[in-house]
């Protein structure tokens, strides 16, 4: 899966609440851990997965396309659940 946010978006917390409602999505199925790749040098992506619990393991790997170097980065359980709470007026990623 892939996911992104409209340029138009950021800064407006809609990447806040696209990671929360996968980790949300995930904690339904019985998922424990989340587990997602990032470019390194998206610092904005990186800081809003750090928001969201999200710590970086060590493992890095090379996008083949663009030659990218891309981090993994995993979150065990939904530390957001219950606290997020998304208005379009909010500001943040």
């Amino acid at each position: 899966m892939a996911m992104w946010v409209h340029p138009d978006l950021r800064g407006t917390g809609a990447a806040d609440a696209l990671v929360f409602y996968v980790q949300a999505w995930g904690s339904q199925v019985g998922a424990t851990q989340v587990r997602l790749n990032v470019v390194e040098s998206n610092s904005r992506a990186r800081r809003c997965y750090e928001r969201a619990g999200f710590r970086a393991t060590g493992r890095q790997g090379v996008v083949e396309r663009t030659g990218d170097v891309e981090i993994e980065m995993t979150c065990d359980g939904c530390p957001l659940a219950g606290q997020f709470h998304f208005h379009p007026s909010q500001r943040s990623c």
